[in-house]
């Protein structure tokens, strides 16, 4: 085997070995414990000093437990951290390793592989098929880990290697999936989100909802992500429009409806009302709003937290926008009765009924005299307001079996 001061000549046999094993290892490492091990332990001294490869090689033949295969494969990704092939075929030999025993999170801590699989997915970031298996990896280890472990894993520079394949792969679902299962994993945690925002993670969240409308497991692990990402009023505010367009696409989709409307929660709390003109401008899409969560509410009416996230909508527009107008969208669009629907149907959850309550008294204390037929009509009289808030009152004596 060559050195690195070596002749072209030796240079040339130390490339056709390397790719001779490699070619192995691709037929046969899945298969031949054998050929995994001896593999790996070649390419380990190929390509290093001639004064450590009897070391090298000495060591890894004395020993063939997991951990030892590991540092053997890991020792050559590293080694050859240029070589496409080499990582490929590294992270499915650690795949295949791993999958014989219980405890891989702390074995892959012990030998230190964390850093080397992050620097492979950093140095080869247009390779598709690294990136995935990388990140398929990633989502592994925060999913085993737990406190200083995950925190280990974010320190070392996780969400950027994964925002950065998400920019690179846009229009790879199958590594969308895998990117955004990763970051759920690792927790939407303060130091997780300020990294996110300073490498403009929302507006690339709202990119891959917008592009791949048609997925809904894209599209619900996208909503969930901009959930969580904190209260950035702009940003927020800015994302509102792309949310309902995905809500409106996938209508029956009660998971779709519920990442939508925990989100729309907060985003019309950040609306820009502080002039007339600022609340034209969102009329309409409040308007959209109102329409849609009044949909949702009758095509799910099972739906526990749905009925909640929809009064909390509604409730959030009626009182940051408490005119005629929308009182009269309100009605209009039949939500008052969605909402008392609703009350009558959840009556023994504690969370929905003081949420569905705020609602109808929204509109019962400020409306005009012209409202008050509509609002009976809608079952919304005071005398179903009070008989409502009564079956409230019995469950709120014992709120800790119903609280959503």
């Amino acid at each position: 085997m060559a050195c690195k001061n070596a002749s072209p000549g030796e240079l040339a046999h130390e490339n056709d070995l390397i790719n001779g094993v490699c070619q192995s290892l691709d037929f046969f490492q899945t298969s031949d414990a054998d050929v995994l091990r001896r593999g790996w332990r070649v390419l380990c001294a190929c390509s290093g000093s001639c004064d450590d490869k009897e070391s090298i090689l000495r060591l890894f033949q004395e020993d063939v437990s997991i951990k030892s295969n590991l540092s053997a494969v890991l020792t050559a990704m590293e080694r050859h951290g240029q070589v496409v092939k080499i990582q490929l075929l590294g992270f499915r030999a650690i795949r295949q390793l791993l999958s014989e025993c219980d405890d891989s999170w702390d074995i892959l801590v012990d030998v230190k592989a964390i850093p080397i699989l992050l620097q492979a997915m950093k140095n080869h970031s247009s390779e598709l098929i690294v990136q995935g298996l990388g990140m398929t990896f990633l989502a592994m280890l925060a999913r085993d880990s737990s406190g200083q472990p995950r925190e280990q894993v974010i320190e070392m520079g996780a969400v950027h290697v994964i925002l950065d394949a998400m920019k690179n792969f846009l229009s790879d679902c199958r590594l969308l999936h895998t990117a955004f299962f990763a970051l759920h994993q690792l927790g939407f945690s303060s130091a997780v989100r300020e990294i996110i925002r300073t490498l403009d993670g929302r507006p690339l969240f709202v990119k891959v909802l917008e592009k791949h409308m048609s997925d809904v497991g894209v599209v619900d692990l996208s909503l969930a992500a901009l959930g969580k990402l904190g209260d950035d009023a702009e940003g927020v505010v800015s994302a509102l429009p792309v949310v309902l367009r995905a809500m409106r696409h996938w209508p029956e989709s009660s998971s779709t409806q519920g990442h939508g409307l925990a989100y729309m929660t907060r985003g019309i709390g950040h609306l820009p009302l502080h002039s007339v003109e600022a609340a034209i401008q969102h009329r309409v899409m409040v308007n959209d709003v109102i329409r849609h969560v009044t949909l949702v509410m009758r095509n799910h009416p099972t739906k526990t937290s749905i009925q909640f996230f929809s009064c909390a909508v509604i409730r959030e527009i009626l009182e940051r926008i408490p005119t005629p107008t929308i009182r009269k969208r309100v009605l209009e669009e039949g939500t008052m009765e969605s909402v008392v629907e609703a009350l009558k149907n959840h009556r023994q959850t504690y969370g929905l009924q003081p949420m569905g309550l705020l609602v109808l008294l929204n509109i019962y204390e400020h409306r005009t005299p012209e409202e008050v037929a509509a609002s009976v009509a809608f079952g919304g009289s005071h005398r179903a307001i009070a008989a409502i808030a009564g079956m409230t009152m019995e469950i709120i004596s014992d709120p800790e079996e119903n609280v959503i």
